[in-house]
């Protein structure tokens, strides 16, 4: 697609109308993920390389386009090398009304991008070299130019969504984030009170962060991540060789004014953290509310993803949730890769979550392609594909009564679409391949699950249409027919 500067002659060339809806089709096509939420991201189309190429030459050919393109482009900011940072700082400082437009900023070392060859997109190197510059490691040593870009951001108040992902690589959390010198910018961008998701992964940051989030924090991610007392941080790792420690949070949050935490969803690591799960209660004030004399440490979370692949989850006592949390009702698992052995043999049960446990809506995640294992690295190429049966998770011996599961959502996630889903091979064939759907069937059309009434399989990450949809809705209807004629369970494709 080609721009020119006509904006004084459009209405002699091209119809109004048709101007605006080339815009928005090219708009979707560009940027898809304009407007998501971070949490949401893994089930959205990817980008089309194609459409983004004519958005950034249209909004260098015309101011018309330009006013329109610029917040699109904006809006979401992945900063992942040093070089990045220095370019994105020069464009900001020589137009530096373009940060309010910044309502996404993600600080992401290992970055993954659809232009990139097949087999770095397919696969992670596994750093184990200690003297490689990472991103936010040089951030530490000189972080004059991280500070200018929090400020920056900090500064124009329209943040909504930030997240840190650090390389994995057990050295790197030895340091401590962000360090002196960024804590004041840092303070200011995660204290704003309009911020709703924060994310960190695979960092080591100061017990005295927790209190910087604010009431209006709706999603919180902490994969691997360890909460270290100011006072106590120091160049011995001892302190921080516990990931995913969630002990210190807790404490600090009962002494301070974050014993009440606002999320209403929460990604962890593979368990709910013992220590968050034992949190101490602490009493209402007279007359305040009625039932429980004591507050829920997570009133409003009503969702928990977990994050880590099922083969490494452990029960950590999902049983006693609703002390938790009273909401809490929608688990998502990565259910996707393991033999029928290992899946036989898991320590976290199906019994855990939706029998004993709380949980009545399961989301199963399940990749086309390679597929994240621990520590969010790619399955080797030399590995072969085990797609995990979902039916021997589902069956679990231990459940002898009706669970309380009420709907089954499994979730298609793919790094790369248009690397594995082709006309030679429509996802409709990768769906069928993906599920045990005959014995699925068979276990969900037993006795225990006379409470499910709906499943549904989500598609959006592959930006389908309509007539697609409905071809894959009546494919899966006749794949798990049993289950419709037990329990009168409705089939539906979101996409």
């Amino acid at each position: 697609m080609e721009c020119r500067e006509k904006d004084s002659h459009h209405d002699q060339t091209l119809p109004v109308e048709l101007i605006e809806k080339i815009i928005e089709v090219l708009s979707y096509e560009a940027f898809p993920a304009h407007g998501v939420h971070m949490e949401d991201l893994p089930t959205t189309p990817a980008s089309c390389p194609t459409a983004l190429t004519a958005a950034f030459q249209c909004s260098l050919a015309s101011h018309f386009f330009r006013s329109h393109f610029l917040p699109l482009m904006f809006y979401r900011i992945n900063v992942s090398t040093v070089e990045r940072l220095k370019d994105l700082l020069s464009i900001l400082r020589s137009n530096p009304e373009l940060t309010s437009h910044i309502v996404s900023l993600q600080l992401h070392e290992n970055d993954i991008k659809e232009s990139e060859t097949s087999e770095k997109r397919e696969r992670i190197e596994q750093v184990s070299i200690v003297d490689k510059e990472w991103f936010l490691s040089t951030a530490l040593k000189n972080p004059s130019e991280l500070a200018a870009l929090f400020i920056a951001v900090s500064k124009a108040g329209v943040l909504r969504e930030f997240s840190i992902v650090r390389a994995f690589n057990w050295s790197l959390l030895r340091e401590v984030f962000p360090g002196s010198a960024l804590e004041g910018p840092l303070h200011s961008l995660i204290n704003q009170p309009q911020l709703r998701a924060l994310q960190l992964r695979y960092i080591t940051i100061p017990l005295e962060a927790a209190e910087w989030i604010q009431p209006t924090v709706e999603h919180f991610s902490a994969d691997y991540v360890t909460f270290e007392r100011q006072s106590q941080v120091s160049s011995d790792s001892s302190a921080t060789k516990s990931t995913s420690s969630w002990k210190a949070i807790a404490k600090f949050a009962i002494k301070k004014r974050l014993y009440q935490l606002p999320f209403r969803t929460v990604q962890i690591s593979d368990k709910v953290p013992d220590d968050l799960r034992n949190l101490p209660f602490r009493k209402k004030p007279e007359g305040q509310g009625k039932g429980s004399k004591f507050r829920t440490p997570l009133p409003n979370l009503d969702k928990m993803v977990v994050s880590a692949p099922i083969l490494y989850c452990q029960p950590g006592g999902y049983e006693k949730a609703a002390i938790l949390s009273p909401n809490l009702r929608t688990m998502e698992l990565n259910i996707d890769h393991g033999s029928a052995e290992d899946l036989a043999f898991l320590r976290l049960k199906f019994s855990h979550l939706c029998v004993t446990g709380p949980f009545e809506n399961l989301e199963i995640v399940r990749f086309i392609g390679k597929a994240f294992l621990k520590y969010g690295y790619f399955q080797p190429e030399d590995e072969d594909e085990v797609p995990g049966d979902i039916s021997v998770f589902m069956s679990d011996p231990a459940v002898t009564q009706t669970c309380k599961l009420r709907t089954l959502t499994l979730s298609f996630r793919c790094i790369s679409p248009r690397l594995h889903v082709s006309t030679e091979r429509p996802l409709l064939n990768h769906l069928r391949e993906n599920v045990g759907w005959e014995k699925l069937d068979e276990v969900l059309a037993g006795p225990f699950f006379r409470r499910l009434h709906k499943v549904t399989v989500d598609v959006r990450r592959f930006g389908i249409g309509s007539i697609e949809a409905s071809v894959l809705e009546s494919s899966v209807q006749s794949w798990i027919p049993r289950v419709q004629l037990a329990h009168g369970v409705r089939i539906f494709v979101q996409f």
